[in-house]
């Protein structure tokens, strides 16, 4: 059986993997000619995964975006890896933050809960990260 601290790292690596992968499927999505995704799943994981599975799994996200970046190929700068993998933990923690503290049920039975969803969770990631990308 696994201890805490053990259960703690096997989530964090499998949050890992689960981000690194769900990279590889918004890749192939990607449009050449804007060079941009239409839709970027490791995103929305990373929000459910520290909404549901708590904040404290961070660490899973940021290795999840190294994880990617490396499977894609992407090899610029180890500190420019560094800093979209730490951009891409920063927004999933205010976002998935916002969420709690606006009392978010993930069930979306109320057209509050969609709403802050749309524009806490999601935004969060547009006004973190755009200005900086």
């Amino acid at each position: 059986m696994l201890s805490p601290r053990n259960s703690y790292a096997v989530k964090v690596l499998l949050v890992a993997a689960a981000y690194g992968l769900c990279t590889q499927g918004s890749l192939a999505t990607l449009i050449p000619e804007l060079r941009t995704a239409p839709i970027w799943i490791p995103k929305g994981l990373a929000l459910a995964v520290l909404f549901l599975g708590g904040l404290r799994l961070w660490p899973g996200v940021l290795l999840g975006g190294m994880l990617g970046a490396f499977l894609a190929g992407k090899a610029p700068s180890g500190i420019n890896i560094l800093l979209q993998s730490s951009l891409g933990a920063l927004e999933a923690v205010i976002g998935a933050a916002l969420l709690q503290r606006v009392a978010f049920d993930p069930a979306l039975r109320r057209l509050r809960d969609v709403v802050a969803l749309v524009l806490v969770g999601c935004g969060t990631g547009v006004l973190v990260g755009a200005p900086v990308s």
